[in-house]
């Protein structure tokens, strides 16, 4: 997986939600375009938690991206 692949997610319009997998098999939602943070390396991006919290995902341990079932988007 590359930014480019997760950033093709990030700008659609409409916004659908999605789910970064990771290689441990965790799924790190990213509800709306704002809880996502590009890191300026191209090798990591922070996104924002449900709980509040925050996330560091290395892009490199990306394995896809899944479309959240039954959850809304909204347009930009």
């Amino acid at each position: 997986m590359d930014a480019d692949m997760i950033r093709s997610f990030y700008y659609a319009d409409p916004f659908r939600p999605f789910g970064l997998r990771l290689s441990d098999g965790t799924v790190v939602e990213v509800l709306q375009p704002w809880y996502v943070a590009f890191v300026p390396d191209g090798k990591t991006l922070d996104v924002a938690l449900a709980d509040g919290g925050w996330k560091l995902v290395k892009i490199d341990e990306v394995k896809e991206v899944v479309m959240l079932e039954g959850a809304g988007g909204s347009s930009r």
